[in-house]
């Protein structure tokens, strides 16, 4: 039964604040200007479909925009909430989502769904709008090592919605399980409460800090007593449930029919 506990990785408890590239007002401004100027040749007569190929962003810009027949609930709320009240024919104004800035039209509408076209501008930070937040994250570094309170800091800048109400803590993972440039971070870190950034990643730049760490060990009786109780409770339940349904088979006679 020895062999079969798995010894205990290495691990570390830590905690981060996220800071996203966000395209700043005077960036979305400019790609606004080309949306208005794009719906107002649609609003006198401009094909749709041919103004989605030349200016959509969308995956759908190939089709002329086309979406095909959706409800409310297959898009976000704020495209929703407008497209879903435009009649046959009309075009919407510009409307902002996640995404970036919508056009809508609509075609046609049947029952609860309506036949939509889009035409999609993104906003995409530019190397000005990136550089803002390397210098956020170069302000909040500077005021953790002044002695600011990082989870408080983490609740009012983390742009990362599952942790910034818990002071952007994530928890413990095995330093295997880490991404690569988070394991390249925590290799770095030698005292708990050590700091790193930036850090980037996928989603954008990030604080760490390391919360905890756990060494590589051995599980021991002495040491780890309830966890080994709960594996042997779990163990010897799966072999109830396991010689129940044999004895199960022995009592029931199934039948097997063929499929007609």
């Amino acid at each position: 039964y020895k062999d079969s506990i798995a010894d205990q990785p290495e691990a570390v408890r830590l905690a981060h604040i996220l800071i996203t590239f966000q395209p700043s007002g005077s960036t979305e401004d400019s790609v606004r200007k080309i949306a208005e100027a794009v719906r107002k040749n649609a609003a006198g007569g401009a094909d749709f479909a041919t103004l989605a190929i030349t200016h959509s962003d969308g995956p759908s810009a190939l089709t002329g925009g086309d979406l095909g027949f959706l409800s409310k609930d297959d898009v976000v709320p704020e495209f929703g909430r407008v497209a879903f009240n435009l009649e046959p024919g009309d075009i919407s104004g510009v409307i902002r989502t996640m995404y970036g800035l919508h056009i809508a039209k609509c075609e046609e509408r049947r029952g609860g769904q309506s036949h939509l076209r889009q035409i999609l501008f993104k906003v995409i930070p530019t190397a000005f709008d990136s550089s803002l937040s390397y210098n956020l994250v170069d302000s909040l570094m500077n005021e953790i090592k002044g002695g600011a309170d990082f989870r408080e800091l983490a609740k009012i800048f983390s742009a990362d919605d599952d942790t910034r109400a818990r002071g952007g803590e994530l928890g413990w993972f095995a330093i295997a399980n880490l991404p690569a440039e988070f394991a390249e971070s925590v290799a770095g870190m030698e005292n708990i409460d050590d700091l790193d950034g930036p850090v980037q990643s996928e989603y954008g730049l990030h604080i760490l800090k390391l919360l905890d760490r756990q060494e590589a060990r051995k599980i021991t009786l002495e040491d780890d007593f309830d966890r080994i109780k709960e594996m042997a409770r779990q163990e010897k339940t799966g072999e109830i449930v396991d010689k129940w349904l044999e004895e199960l088979k022995e009592k029931v006679y199934v039948e097997i029919r063929p499929l007609k």
